[in-house]
């Protein structure tokens, strides 16, 4: 019983840890495109630059989250 417990502890722990890997690793994606993004949008400025990417973002965000209940009522 007590190795079976160990396993699964060290299991447990071995998830948390590859969860973390992967968040960090999909941040870093994300961020790398939004200033790539940044740097096409309006690159002279880059405080509005950021502003509006930050915007089309949040408008994408709220976009996705609204037609969810009109996503599940079709499937």
């Amino acid at each position: 019983m007590r190795a079976s417990c160990a396993r699964s502890a060290r299991s447990v722990c071995l998830e948390w840890l590859l969860a973390l890997i992967v968040a960090a690793a999909v941040a870093s994606v994300w961020r790398g495109a939004w200033l790539i993004v940044d740097a096409y949008v309006l690159p002279q400025v880059p405080r509005a630059s950021a502003g509006l990417s930050l915007g089309i973002g949040a408008a994408l965000m709220a976009l996705c989250l609204g037609s969810q209940p009109l996503l599940a009522a079709w499937a």
